[in-house]
């Protein structure tokens, strides 16, 4: 068995473990993109570690939430497409693996009840007053007298 210093640590996403300079790409005024190094200082790596850090903390804890309680169905190591697709599930959808979206099937008889209900309303003019049948106001009447 080795020393813990000899065993290498396996680092995920954008928190970088060598030393080196920064890549920066800038887009000058007539389109060309320039790159040019950039040496940051110690205390923005270590700023940038911990934003990092904290950034997956909250993620990680969003996605347990939404497995305890939301009732989703989330792999191991979900990311914010999982996430998608399960929203997208729950509301009737369904999502191919190129990202495709549709309806499963039609709206339920609950949902039908409630559109053919608003879409047969019509406006109840009766409560809506109607001007006087003065002839200076004639010009300002807008009910269908």
């Amino acid at each position: 068995m080795g020393n813990m210093a000899d065993e290498k640590t396996v680092l995920r996403g954008c928190i970088k473990t060598t030393r080196g300079p920064w890549k920066v790409h800038k887009t000058t005024k007539d389109g060309r993109v320039v790159t040019k190094l950039r040496n940051p200082t110690e205390t923005e790596r270590l700023n940038n570690k911990e934003r990092e850090r904290k950034r997956r903390a909250v993620t990680r804890n969003i996605f347990a939430g939404l497995r305890a309680h939301g009732n989703y169905h989330l792999p191991k190591h979900a990311d914010t497409n999982d996430i998608l697709k399960a929203l997208c599930e729950e509301a009737g959808l369904h999502v191919e693996e190129d990202g495709t979206v549709y309806r499963k099937e039609k709206p339920s008889s609950s949902n039908k009840e409630f559109f053919s209900a608003s879409d047969n309303m019509e406006l109840s003019t009766k409560n809506i007053p109607c001007c006087s049948d003065d002839e200076d106001e004639e010009d300002y009447c807008f009910c269908n007298n």
